[in-house]
């Protein structure tokens, strides 16, 4: 939404200057969601650690493979874990099962 305010200023006897500020909003962009580590924990199992920014919703996301079908990379993601949106930043550090397949983690936010 665009605001416009006008002054009307009397410089010298017969100058008249309009000036004119435009308020714009400015969608600040936030960093992209990371993933900060994973690390081994136990014998089974790895940790996926990961930072919030504050009122964004967070889903941790994993699959075993990818497929390249004309060029094109796709997966099939399944969920790990969700964080709701909070008002306050914080650090999550999420437990996973080893499995015999490779797995693959991606972190996704809503803003």
């Amino acid at each position: 939404m665009k605001r416009r305010r006008f002054e009307v200023l009397l410089v010298g006897p017969a100058l008249l200057v309009v000036f004119v500020w435009m308020r714009l909003s400015v969608a600040i962009a936030l960093p992209p969601p990371q993933i900060e580590f994973i690390e081994p924990f136990l014998t089974k199992q790895v940790l996926v650690h990961f930072n919030t920014e504050p009122n964004r919703a967070y889903v941790l996301q994993y699959t075993s493979s990818f497929k390249i079908t004309n060029g094109v990379v796709s997966a099939t993601w399944s969920n790990l874990y969700s964080v709701p949106s909070f008002p306050f930043e914080g650090h999550y550090i999420v437990p996973d099962w080893r499995t015999n397949a490779q797995r693959f983690y991606r972190l996704v936010a809503n803003p």
